[in-house]
């Protein structure tokens, strides 16, 4: 037991500072969208990535999706701060834990290097936070791939919202 409550009391003092944090973040410039006080991971929304998403159905799709994505790295302990397409710095999606980082969501394996290339090329980010449909050989294969290439990141299969890096 006295285990137990020195691994709490360790893990207690960054979920109070991810919460100050979460906090802090000004109301006018983000949505509070979920906070965990069992990881500390947390989501916000820009407020202009909202109102983007209300353009047509179709930018309220790929912002729902976006959106139930990162809730899921959210809850394993990511800090998340999802913001607008196009910045100029880049049109990547999130901020996850301080890094740049674009939401991609794929089935098959083909194109994950593809996918993460451009991601961290093309659109500035640092990391790419995947979401894969079924999990497959391939897949494995594809996240080798990339940490040789020295690309990193975040995925998960959907139905199963457990968090691995890469």
């Amino acid at each position: 037991m006295h285990i137990n409550s020195t691994i709490l009391l360790k893990a207690h003092p960054d979920i109070a500072s991810a919460r100050r944090e979460y906090d802090a973040l000004p109301d006018q410039e983000w949505r509070k969208d979920f906070f965990s006080e069992e990881t500390g991971g947390y989501l916000v929304t820009s407020w202009k990535r909202i109102e983007h998403a209300r353009i047509n159905k179709k930018e309220d799709l790929k912002f729902q999706k976006e959106h139930e994505m990162c809730l899921a790295f959210a809850k394993s302990g990511l800090k998340i701060k999802h913001y607008e397409d196009e910045k100029p710095e880049g049109s990547y999606d999130v901020v996850c834990n301080g890094r740049k980082g674009d939401l991609k969501r794929t089935k098959g394996a083909g194109n994950i290097v593809r996918y993460a290339k451009y991601a961290t090329h093309e659109q500035g980010a640092e990391i790419v936070l995947f979401e894969f449909e079924e999990w497959k050989t391939e897949i494995r294969d594809a996240l080798s791939e990339l940490v040789r290439k020295k690309l990193h990141g975040y995925y998960f299969i959907s139905g199963n919202e457990l968090i691995h890096d890469f």
